[in-house]
Parts: structure tokens; C-alpha cells; sequence
């Protein structure tokens, strides 16, 4: 019975059909005139809640703003950012007013756009628009690089934050992009980069066009402070000893800088690393 109908759906005679019903339509008026007006009438009310709602999100989000309270209840002082500038704009507009008197504090099951379910469901679809529009940028760019950090967030669970860095071909405006925070379980060089690899791969970002990588100062991704420091008090009045680098798989010309930096500075690293050796901390 599915496929009948949408088979029928895209048939010649269907077609034609609803193109002989619109015609009449406007020539003839509609037999369903009042329902078709109401059915308006009703679109357009809920457009403007939305517009409100939508307005409301993009402040508090561009912000850094908390957008949940304590509470969903229509004037409480614990119902969150959200529902209070609602209530604030509510006390200039009268139209956003009457519909807060009308469907506020009704209840699971009642649409008010109110809640915090259709407000997460409007952040999710303005985050996919955002992304979309990134990686949009990052076509045109081509070239990015790349920097990571791991943090844990309230909830005790540890996250991978990528943020992409690229050029913008229009106006060559630098600029850099936060694109996700990833749960993580381990801190190892091998499972970060198979969650950045994998994250940039569903994103249809192709890592080939990565030229730079940046990361904090976790011993498991440069070295430990500690140990940097022993470098730099061997290194720091030599003009000719470069910093020793990461060979990297992107930019070739970094193993050139690596292999000079060993070059130039053999005997002081060999000096460094033969403190650090004797060193029982």
C-alpha cells in the first residue's frame, strides 16, 4: 500500500490533478476557504513564537549564557534565562504576553514552545546550520590546521575539544572555529588521534589538508614542564642551539627543522638529557 501511494504521488494524472485544483482555486475561490485561512492564521503564530524563541537561544548562546534553570515554572526566579527573557520581552510585547498567560505552566503534552525540549531541539538544529556553514568555509579555505585539548567538564567525564584554524578566501580574515567537544576514556597519543581522525572523517573534512598541529603541554602530546625546563637552562645562551620539534607527518619541512635542531644542538641536548638521566624525580 506504500509504494502504491507513492507511486501515485508522482504520477502524470496526480500531478495534473493538483494543478487543475490550484487553478480553480484561485479562479473559483476554495470550498475549504475558512479551514485553508485558519490553517494560515495558525502558521503564522507559531512562526512568530518561534522567531522569539529563536531570537532568545542565539543571545544567550552567543554569550556563553546558561539558557536552564532550576525549574520550567512561568514566574519563578529559578526558571533559567530562557523562560526569564521571555518573560522580560513578554512585559514589551503583548503578543508573546497572551500566548506566556495562554499555554505557560500547562503541563508535558501541550505545545507552548516553551520547554526545554523544543529549546535543546532548536539548539541542535542551529548547531547543524552553524556546522554546515564551517565546513562550508573550510572547502573554500582547503587548508586548516588543527588544535586539540582535553578537559573534564562538570560531569566529571574528560572531553576532547577540536577547534579548526583556517583563512577565510574572502576577505583573508584568520579565524579559528570550535567545533565539538568528544568523551574520552584515554589520555594516549594513539587513541587521540583516532578520535581526531575519526571525528574529521564523519565531518567529510580530509585530514590531508591539515598544515599545522597544536596542542598544550601534556606530557603525553610535547614534554613535561619540568623536563622542558632542564632543556632551556642547557640551550638558552646558545644563539645556534634551536628547540628540538615533532616530526610531522603534514608539513615536511618540519622534519628539516627537527633533524637541524638535534644537528646544532647535539651536545647540549646530550648535556640535558644526561641531567634528566641522574635526576630521581
Amino acid at each position: 500500500m506504500t509504494q502504491y501511494l507513492k507511486s501515485h504521488k508522482i504520477s502524470a494524472k496526480h500531478i495534473q490533478s493538483i494543478l487543475t485544483l490550484c487553478q480553480r482555486s484561485v479562479a473559483a475561490g476554495r470550498v475549504d476557504k475558512q479551514l485553508h485561512n485558519s490553517m494560515l492564521e495558525q502558521r503564522n503564530y507559531w512562526k512568530n513564537i518561534l522567531s522569539r524563541c529563536v531570537a532568545t537561544i542565539t543571545f544567550l548562546c552567543e554569550r556563553g549564557l546558561p539558557l536552564r534553570g532550576s525549574n520550567e515554572v512561568v514566574g519563578s526566579r529559578e526558571n533559567g534565562n530562557y523562560l526569564g527573557i521571555l518573560e522580560l520581552i513578554g512585559q514589551f510585547d503583548p503578543f508573546l504576553s497572551q500566548h506566556i498567560c495562554t499555554h505557560g505552566n500547562r503541563g508535558r503534552g501541550h505545545t507552548s514552545y516553551l520547554s526545554k525540549t523544543i529549546c535543546e531541539e532548536l539548539i541542535a538544529l542551529m548547531g547543524e546550520q552553524v556546522m554546515g556553514f564551517i565546513k562550508d568555509e573550510i572547502s573554500k579555505s582547503r587548508y586548516f590546521s588543527v588544535s586539540v585539548d582535553s578537559t573534564p567538564a562538570i560531569t566529571h567525564c574528560d572531553q576532547l575539544t577540536i577547534i579548526l584554524r583556517y583563512i577565510i578566501m574572502v576577505n583573508y580574515q584568520l579565524v579559528e572555529r570550535f567545533l565539538t567537544f568528544i568523551n574520552i576514556s584515554s589520555h594516549t597519543r594513539q587513541n587521540l588521534a583516532d578520535k581526531l581522525l575519526q571525528y574529521l572523517s564523519d565531518q567529510d573534512i580530509d585530514y590531508k589538508n591539515c598544515r599545522g598541529q597544536r596542542y598544550d603541554n601534556a606530557s603525553n602530546i610535547s614534554v613535561s614542564t619540568h623536563r622542558w625546563d632542564v632543556m632551556m637552562t642547557h640551550v638558552k645562551n646558545q644563539q645556534e642551539c634551536l628547540v628540538p620539534k615533532y616530526p610531522s607527518d603534514t608539513r615536511w619541512s618540519a622534519r628539516a627543522d627537527a633533524a637541524k635542531a638535534v644537528f646544532k644542538g647535539y651536545h647540549q641536548l646530550q648535556s640535558a638529557l644526561q641531567e634528566i638521566s641522574r635526576d630521581c624525580n
